[in-house]
């Protein structure tokens, strides 16, 4: 037997039955409320600032998000990425027409003063590239490494 709020006692199963049911049904909706795009947009946001505040030279510590991880963005509108992340660092078109965005996790600042932030690339930058099909909406996630 267990005591209730009122000191009243009631039998121990009917206790653990009802908060058997009480952790299933919270756990069934904090699982629903978990939106994955938004957690790893915020975190990409987060680690562009850092990375783009850094002195010309300075490496960033951001690693390339797992390919599990990545895949959450796979679907989301190009606005939604756009207002996460800003303005992307390259713009073009893929062998196939789509349309590829490409955030570099590395100083804005120009390194060589030629105006021109392609060409101040480091090898080992890491480079994100979402890539959108005709919807307009992010077909893939791309991560790699500057060479």
């Amino acid at each position: 037997m267990t005591c209730n709020q009122d000191n009243r006692w009631f039998p121990a199963p009917r206790a653990a039955m009802l908060i058997s049911l009480l952790l299933l049904g919270t756990s069934a909706v904090a699982a629903q409320d978990v939106d994955n795009c938004a957690t790893l947009l915020g975190s990409l946001s987060r680690e562009l600032h850092i990375a783009r505040a850094l002195a010309p030279g300075q490496r960033s510590t951001f690693t390339c998000p797992r390919e599990r991880e990545a895949r959450a963005a796979v679907g989301a509108s190009r606005q939604r990425v756009l207002n996460a992340l800003g303005t992307p660092d390259r713009n073009h078109h893929a062998v196939d027409g789509a349309t590829v965005w490409s955030y570099a996790f590395r100083s804005r600042l120009d390194r060589d003063g030629d105006g021109d932030h392609d060409h101040d690339r480091v090898h080992g930058d890491p480079e994100l590239s979402f890539r959108f099909n005709a919807l307009d909406q992010v077909a893939a996630v791309e991560c790699h490494l500057a060479r």
